[in-house]
């Protein structure tokens, strides 16, 4: 008699649990229809001690990134050559000049899609600032994509000196006024790491202008601990004026590329990648163009 012997194999399902520090993934599928724009701090960010290829997946998000606390006139370049070899798209970038003083320069840059986006007339250029009140003067550019054109414009207020932050919105806030009424194209997007909360009373030149919305949700942590895990400020927002951006989906968040790159520690990502996780929000491009 022959036994018949039957080998079983076990099979374990590692089920992978996301660490209680974890944000949301998620960011709205893009389409034909609309544009996902970001802005993202990316902590000195220059042409060593960055992973292209790591940055290149989280932009591929989006169709255009405004990029702050660039360091380097060279490594945007090379961010789109990574871009390139992510997508099999062609990128196309602007930067600003260079802001700040000896000891510290920062410039602001934007890059994006050529297939959805493409500079528009209009203003492209550092914000003037005749009073010498910003470290590093806003930057700001006019896009198209579809019908929907608009502006975009990207602030980085200074984390040291608080009364000079403070001055800085309240001139952002002016800025903002000055632009919407400059032309008549009235949709200006406005964003960056602002070093306040969207609810500190020091914000309040911006947020209390009228009909203005962050389009970033209430309560979210963009920005990475300094020590230990998790994250900790709500510093980095994207306004608009409801009456006029009647594009926006209100569809919003900041995308925890902490995660969705695979790490397992925060802290390892703020040094690899940034210290600031990038906003974003959701624009329709396929309405009537309103101005």
């Amino acid at each position: 008699m022959h036994r018949k012997v039957l080998s079983f194999v076990l099979l374990w399902v590692s089920l992978v649990v996301p660490p209680a520090w974890s944000q949301s993934t998620h960011v709205e599928p893009r389409t034909v229809n609309n544009l996902l724009l970001c802005s993202w701090n990316i902590k000195w960010f220059k042409d060593t001690g960055r992973d292209l290829t790591k940055l290149a997946k989280v932009i591929t998000k989006f169709d255009l990134c405004g990029i702050i606390e660039l360091q380097s006139d060279r490594v945007l370049e090379d961010l789109a050559v990574a871009l390139e070899a992510e997508t099999g798209e062609r990128w196309t970038y602007v930067q600003s000049n260079r802001t700040g003083h000896a000891s510290y320069i920062e410039q602001f840059a934007f890059i994006w899609r050529d297939a959805k986006v493409r500079i528009a007339s209009g203003h492209v250029g550092n914000v003037a600032d005749f009073a010498d009140l910003f470290r590093h003067e806003p930057y700001v550019a006019s896009f198209r994509a579809g019908n929907f054109d608009f502006r975009f414009l990207l602030i980085h207020t200074r984390w040291t000196t608080e009364a000079e932050r403070e001055k800085e919105v309240e001139q952002i806030a002016h800025e903002f006024t000055f632009f919407r009424g400059l032309t008549r194209e009235k949709d200006l997007i406005l964003a960056g790491d602002f070093n306040y909360t969207h609810g500190s009373t020091k914000m309040e030149p911006v947020t209390d202008l009228d009909q203005m919305v962050n389009l970033v949700p209430s309560g979210t942590k963009t920005t990475l601990k300094s020590q230990g895990q998790g994250f900790s400020s709500w510093y980095d927002h994207i306004y608009v004026h409801v009456g006029a951006t009647q594009e926006r989906t209100g569809k919003g968040g900041a995308y925890d590329f902490v995660a969705g790159l695979g790490y397992a520690s925060t802290q390892t990502a703020r040094k690899e990648i940034s210290d600031h996780l990038p906003v974003w929000a959701e624009f329709r491009i396929d309405g009537i163009d309103d101005d």
